[in-house]
Protein backbone atom coordinates (compact mmCIF):
# COMPACT_ATOMS: atom_id res chain seq x y z
CA UNK A 1 0.00 0.00 0.00
CA UNK A 2 1.22 3.52 -0.77
CA UNK A 3 2.07 5.71 2.17
CA UNK A 4 -0.19 8.71 2.86
CA UNK A 5 0.94 12.11 1.60
CA UNK A 6 2.12 14.63 4.20
CA UNK A 7 1.97 18.37 3.47
CA UNK A 8 4.58 20.53 5.24
CA UNK A 9 3.45 24.17 5.17
CA UNK A 10 6.04 26.89 5.78
CA UNK A 11 4.94 30.55 6.00
CA UNK A 12 7.76 33.08 5.69
CA UNK A 13 8.32 36.77 6.18
CA UNK A 14 11.84 38.22 6.13
CA UNK A 15 13.58 35.17 7.59
CA UNK A 16 16.39 35.00 5.04
CA UNK A 17 19.05 34.00 7.62
CA UNK A 18 17.07 30.91 8.61
CA UNK A 19 14.65 29.84 5.89
CA UNK A 20 17.10 27.68 3.94
CA UNK A 21 17.78 25.54 6.99
CA UNK A 22 14.05 25.29 7.70
CA UNK A 23 13.19 24.16 4.17
CA UNK A 24 16.07 21.69 4.14
CA UNK A 25 14.84 20.18 7.41
CA UNK A 26 11.49 19.55 5.71
CA UNK A 27 13.06 18.07 2.57
CA UNK A 28 15.47 15.86 4.53
CA UNK A 29 12.77 13.80 6.22
CA UNK A 30 13.24 10.03 6.25
CA UNK A 31 9.56 9.85 5.29
CA UNK A 32 9.58 10.58 1.57
CA UNK A 33 5.95 10.96 0.51
CA UNK A 34 5.81 14.67 1.31
CA UNK A 35 5.07 17.96 -0.36
CA UNK A 36 6.77 21.09 0.95
CA UNK A 37 4.69 24.23 0.48
CA UNK A 38 6.43 27.57 1.13
CA UNK A 39 4.25 30.68 1.23
CA UNK A 40 6.20 33.93 1.29
CA UNK A 41 4.26 36.78 2.88
CA UNK A 42 5.72 39.67 0.87
CA UNK A 43 9.30 39.49 2.15
CA UNK A 44 11.62 42.42 1.45
CA UNK A 45 14.91 40.67 2.28
CA UNK A 46 16.64 37.86 0.31
CA UNK A 47 13.98 35.28 1.15
CA UNK A 48 12.48 35.13 -2.37
CA UNK A 49 15.82 34.27 -3.97
CA UNK A 50 16.51 31.57 -1.39
CA UNK A 51 13.05 30.06 -1.84
CA UNK A 52 13.35 30.07 -5.64
CA UNK A 53 16.74 28.32 -5.42
CA UNK A 54 14.98 25.10 -4.36
CA UNK A 55 13.25 24.89 -7.75
CA UNK A 56 10.78 22.06 -8.19
CA UNK A 57 11.72 20.43 -4.88
CA UNK A 58 9.10 22.65 -3.25
CA UNK A 59 5.85 24.37 -4.14
CA UNK A 60 6.46 28.10 -3.69
CA UNK A 61 3.90 30.90 -3.58
CA UNK A 62 4.55 34.63 -3.21
CA UNK A 63 1.84 36.79 -1.69
CA UNK A 64 1.59 40.50 -0.85
CA UNK A 65 2.42 41.16 2.80
CA UNK A 66 -0.43 40.54 5.24
CA UNK A 67 0.52 38.16 8.06
CA UNK A 68 1.62 34.62 8.87
CA UNK A 69 -1.90 33.33 9.40
CA UNK A 70 -2.94 34.41 5.92
CA UNK A 71 0.06 32.49 4.59
CA UNK A 72 -0.78 29.41 6.69
CA UNK A 73 -4.39 29.35 5.53
CA UNK A 74 -3.31 29.83 1.91
CA UNK A 75 -0.81 26.99 2.21
CA UNK A 76 -3.43 24.69 3.71
CA UNK A 77 -5.84 25.39 0.85
CA UNK A 78 -3.09 24.52 -1.66
CA UNK A 79 -2.08 21.35 0.17
CA UNK A 80 -3.12 17.82 -0.79
CA UNK A 81 -1.79 15.79 2.13
CA UNK A 82 -3.74 13.40 4.32
CA UNK A 83 -1.60 14.71 7.17
CA UNK A 84 -0.59 18.32 7.82
CA UNK A 85 2.60 19.73 9.35
CA UNK A 86 3.01 23.47 10.00
CA UNK A 87 6.59 24.74 10.28
CA UNK A 88 7.68 28.34 10.87
CA UNK A 89 10.50 29.49 8.61
CA UNK A 90 13.06 30.00 11.37
CA UNK A 91 12.43 26.63 13.04
CA UNK A 92 13.60 23.08 12.31
CA UNK A 93 12.10 19.60 12.34
CA UNK A 94 14.41 16.62 12.80
CA UNK A 95 14.73 13.99 10.05
CA UNK A 96 12.60 11.26 11.65
CA UNK A 97 9.77 13.49 12.89
CA UNK A 98 7.26 12.89 10.11
CA UNK A 99 8.01 9.17 9.81
CA UNK A 100 7.52 8.55 13.54
CA UNK A 101 4.36 10.62 13.79
CA UNK A 102 2.74 9.12 10.69
CA UNK A 103 3.47 5.65 12.07
CA UNK A 104 1.87 6.64 15.39
CA UNK A 105 -1.24 8.08 13.75
CA UNK A 106 -1.65 5.13 11.41
CA UNK A 107 -1.34 2.76 14.38
CA UNK A 108 -3.64 4.58 16.80
CA UNK A 109 -6.07 6.37 14.50
CA UNK A 110 -5.62 9.52 16.60
CA UNK A 111 -6.42 13.05 15.49
CA UNK A 112 -2.92 14.42 16.04
CA UNK A 113 0.54 13.25 17.05
CA UNK A 114 2.77 15.42 19.24
CA UNK A 115 6.44 15.48 20.22
CA UNK A 116 8.87 17.21 22.57
CA UNK A 117 10.86 20.21 21.32
CA UNK A 118 13.88 22.23 22.43
CA UNK A 119 14.98 25.86 22.14
CA UNK A 120 17.77 26.58 19.66
CA UNK A 121 19.84 29.63 20.62
CA UNK A 122 21.69 32.07 18.37
CA UNK A 123 24.85 30.13 19.24
CA UNK A 124 23.21 26.90 18.02
CA UNK A 125 22.95 25.60 21.57
CA UNK A 126 19.99 23.46 22.63
CA UNK A 127 18.21 24.49 25.81
CA UNK A 128 14.95 23.99 27.69
CA UNK A 129 13.55 20.70 26.44
CA UNK A 130 9.77 21.06 26.45
CA UNK A 131 7.93 17.94 27.53
CA UNK A 132 4.19 17.42 27.22
CA UNK A 133 1.77 14.72 28.42
CA UNK A 134 2.00 11.28 26.83
CA UNK A 135 -1.65 11.26 25.83
CA UNK A 136 -4.66 13.57 25.57
CA UNK A 137 -8.19 12.21 25.62
CA UNK A 138 -11.12 14.40 24.63
CA UNK A 139 -11.48 17.37 27.08
CA UNK A 140 -7.99 16.88 28.60
CA UNK A 141 -6.28 19.07 26.01
CA UNK A 142 -8.57 22.05 26.65
CA UNK A 143 -7.96 21.79 30.39
CA UNK A 144 -4.21 21.58 29.78
CA UNK A 145 -4.30 24.80 27.73
CA UNK A 146 -6.46 26.60 30.29
CA UNK A 147 -3.82 25.78 32.89
CA UNK A 148 -1.39 27.95 30.89
CA UNK A 149 0.38 25.26 28.84
CA UNK A 150 0.97 25.25 25.12
CA UNK A 151 2.74 23.50 22.31
CA UNK A 152 4.25 25.28 19.34
CA UNK A 153 2.80 24.85 15.86
CA UNK A 154 5.51 22.48 14.60
CA UNK A 155 5.07 19.90 17.38
CA UNK A 156 1.80 18.39 16.09
CA UNK A 157 1.21 16.38 12.96
CA UNK A 158 -2.50 16.68 12.25
CA UNK A 159 -4.94 14.43 10.49
CA UNK A 160 -6.24 16.63 7.70
CA UNK A 161 -9.90 15.70 8.09
CA UNK A 162 -9.75 16.67 11.75
CA UNK A 163 -8.54 20.26 11.21
CA UNK A 164 -10.21 20.89 7.83
CA UNK A 165 -12.77 23.28 9.35
CA UNK A 166 -10.32 25.05 11.68
CA UNK A 167 -8.48 28.03 10.24
CA UNK A 168 -5.84 30.38 11.60
CA UNK A 169 -7.37 33.69 12.72
CA UNK A 170 -6.07 36.25 10.22
CA UNK A 171 -6.82 39.18 12.55
CA UNK A 172 -4.20 38.05 15.07
CA UNK A 173 -0.67 39.45 15.10
CA UNK A 174 0.51 37.36 18.07
CA UNK A 175 -0.73 34.34 20.06
CA UNK A 176 -1.64 32.57 16.83
CA UNK A 177 -0.54 29.16 18.09
CA UNK A 178 -2.55 29.55 21.29
CA UNK A 179 -5.72 30.51 19.44
CA UNK A 180 -5.40 27.73 16.86
CA UNK A 181 -4.76 25.02 19.43
CA UNK A 182 -7.54 26.18 21.75
CA UNK A 183 -9.92 25.89 18.80
CA UNK A 184 -8.49 22.42 18.13
CA UNK A 185 -8.96 21.56 21.83
CA UNK A 186 -12.63 22.54 21.66
CA UNK A 187 -13.04 19.74 19.09
CA UNK A 188 -11.92 17.34 21.85
CA UNK A 189 -9.12 15.57 19.98
CA UNK A 190 -7.42 12.31 20.79
CA UNK A 191 -3.65 12.78 20.68
CA UNK A 192 -0.54 10.91 21.70
CA UNK A 193 3.00 12.17 22.18
CA UNK A 194 6.31 10.73 21.01
CA UNK A 195 8.54 11.38 24.06
CA UNK A 196 11.48 12.60 22.00
CA UNK A 197 12.79 15.99 20.89
CA UNK A 198 11.89 16.06 17.20
CA UNK A 199 11.82 19.83 16.62
CA UNK A 200 13.86 22.92 17.41
CA UNK A 201 12.27 26.29 18.17
CA UNK A 202 14.67 29.14 17.45
CA UNK A 203 15.02 31.91 20.01
CA UNK A 204 16.88 35.20 19.56
CA UNK A 205 18.10 37.87 21.96
CA UNK A 206 15.36 40.34 22.91
CA UNK A 207 15.51 43.93 21.73
CA UNK A 208 14.44 45.76 24.87
CA UNK A 209 13.79 48.96 22.92
CA UNK A 210 11.03 47.15 21.02
CA UNK A 211 10.01 44.79 23.82
CA UNK A 212 7.24 46.99 25.20
CA UNK A 213 5.57 47.23 21.80
CA UNK A 214 5.77 43.47 21.25
CA UNK A 215 4.48 42.73 24.75
CA UNK A 216 1.56 45.06 24.25
CA UNK A 217 0.53 43.42 20.97
CA UNK A 218 0.96 39.97 22.50
CA UNK A 219 -1.16 40.95 25.52
CA UNK A 220 -3.92 42.44 23.37
CA UNK A 221 -4.17 39.36 21.17
CA UNK A 222 -3.75 36.87 24.02
CA UNK A 223 -6.49 38.62 25.99
CA UNK A 224 -8.73 38.40 22.92
CA UNK A 225 -7.99 34.67 22.56
CA UNK A 226 -8.50 33.63 26.18
CA UNK A 227 -11.40 36.01 26.81
CA UNK A 228 -13.43 34.04 24.24
CA UNK A 229 -13.42 31.10 26.67
CA UNK A 230 -15.27 32.92 29.48
CA UNK A 231 -18.65 31.40 28.66
CA UNK A 232 -17.22 27.94 27.97
CA UNK A 233 -15.60 27.14 31.32
CA UNK A 234 -16.86 26.61 34.85
CA UNK A 235 -15.63 25.67 38.32
CA UNK A 236 -11.89 25.09 38.54
CA UNK A 237 -11.49 25.95 34.88
CA UNK A 238 -12.56 29.53 35.69
CA UNK A 239 -9.80 29.73 38.29
CA UNK A 240 -7.19 28.63 35.75
CA UNK A 241 -8.51 31.04 33.12
CA UNK A 242 -8.46 33.97 35.55
CA UNK A 243 -4.85 33.16 36.45
CA UNK A 244 -3.81 33.13 32.79
CA UNK A 245 -5.47 36.50 32.21
CA UNK A 246 -3.75 38.02 35.23
CA UNK A 247 -0.39 36.70 34.04
CA UNK A 248 -1.00 38.32 30.65
CA UNK A 249 -1.80 41.62 32.37
CA UNK A 250 1.36 41.49 34.45
CA UNK A 251 3.46 41.39 31.28
CA UNK A 252 2.31 44.87 30.25
CA UNK A 253 2.23 46.71 33.57
CA UNK A 254 5.18 48.85 32.42
CA UNK A 255 3.64 49.47 28.98
CA UNK A 256 -0.07 50.23 29.31
CA UNK A 257 -1.66 50.71 32.72
CA UNK A 258 -5.18 51.08 31.31
CA UNK A 259 -5.05 47.75 29.50
CA UNK A 260 -3.39 46.19 32.54
CA UNK A 261 -6.24 47.19 34.86
CA UNK A 262 -8.86 46.23 32.28
CA UNK A 263 -7.51 42.67 32.07
CA UNK A 264 -7.10 42.46 35.86
CA UNK A 265 -10.73 43.47 36.27
CA UNK A 266 -11.83 40.70 33.89
CA UNK A 267 -9.63 38.15 35.70
CA UNK A 268 -10.94 39.12 39.15
CA UNK A 269 -14.54 38.81 37.98
CA UNK A 270 -13.87 35.25 36.87
CA UNK A 271 -12.28 34.12 40.13
CA UNK A 272 -10.92 35.53 43.38
CA UNK A 273 -7.88 33.23 42.97
CA UNK A 274 -6.63 35.11 39.91
CA UNK A 275 -3.20 35.93 41.45
CA UNK A 276 -2.34 32.49 42.86
CA UNK A 277 -0.15 31.27 39.98
CA UNK A 278 2.39 34.08 40.51
CA UNK A 279 5.69 33.87 42.41
CA UNK A 280 5.82 33.55 46.19
CA UNK A 281 7.51 36.95 46.47
CA UNK A 282 4.79 38.64 44.44
CA UNK A 283 2.00 36.93 46.38
CA UNK A 284 3.58 37.86 49.72
CA UNK A 285 3.95 41.52 48.70
CA UNK A 286 0.46 41.58 47.22
CA UNK A 287 -1.17 40.24 50.38
CA UNK A 288 0.89 42.49 52.66
CA UNK A 289 0.87 45.81 50.75
CA UNK A 290 -1.62 45.46 47.90
CA UNK A 291 -1.55 44.90 44.13
CA UNK A 292 -0.28 48.32 43.09
CA UNK A 293 2.73 48.18 45.41
CA UNK A 294 3.51 44.59 44.39
CA UNK A 295 3.57 45.58 40.72
CA UNK A 296 5.73 48.65 41.37
CA UNK A 297 8.25 46.50 43.23
CA UNK A 298 8.25 43.91 40.43
CA UNK A 299 8.77 46.67 37.86
CA UNK A 300 11.74 48.03 39.80
CA UNK A 301 13.31 44.56 40.06
CA UNK A 302 12.92 44.06 36.29
CA UNK A 303 14.74 47.32 35.59
CA UNK A 304 17.57 46.37 37.91
CA UNK A 305 17.87 42.95 36.28
CA UNK A 306 18.10 44.44 32.76
CA UNK A 307 20.95 46.68 33.83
Amino acid sequence: MSKPLVSIIIPNYNKAPYIRESIESALNQTYKNIEVIVVDDGSTDQSREIIKSFGKKIKAYFLPHKNANVARNFGFKKSKGEYIQFLDSDDIILPEKIEKQVELLEKTGGDMALCYWAHLTEKNELKNIKKIPETFEKEQMLLWHIQGNLFICMSPLYKREFISSTFWDEKLRRAQDIDFHIKISLLYPTAKTIPEVLAYYRITSPDYKKMCKYRLIWAQDSFYVYNKLKGKVCGKEKDYLSQILFHIARGIYDCDKNLYWGIVKTASRLSHTYYKSESNLFMFTYKLLGLEFAEKLASLLRKIWRK
